[in-house]
């Protein structure tokens, strides 16, 4: 009979330490945004080749596909960055002559 007294606390504690994870998790919930968009607004037409060139190293696409993307500008260029990331792909955006927006 003692052994079934011995079960009764180890059952009852289980759904309070499951309670647990939830309330940490919900206390990790950011308040400000923290996944962010880069948008291509537009760009100097003279520098065309340099924003393709540095789309294609930053996105990863094919010189025909970074072509296309800049040419159809306005245009989501990455999204669900890091701030940190996002702002450096800016700088290095306008650095080759495009606009760009961090949304």
């Amino acid at each position: 009979m003692m052994m079934g007294m011995g079960a009764m606390p180890v059952q009852a504690a289980a759904p309070v330490a499951a309670a647990a994870p939830a309330a940490a998790a919900e206390k990790k919930k950011p308040d400000a945004k923290q996944l962010f968009t880069v948008t291509l607004s537009k760009l100097d037409a003279t520098k065309k080749i340099a924003v393709v060139k540095e789309v294609r190293a930053l996105t990863g696409l094919g010189i025909a596909e970074a072509k296309a993307l800049v040419e159809s500008a306005p245009k989501l260029l990455k999204k669900d960055m890091k701030k940190e990331d996002a702002d450096k792909m800016v700088a290095q955006l306008k650095a080759a002559g495009a606009e760009c927006s961090v949304e």
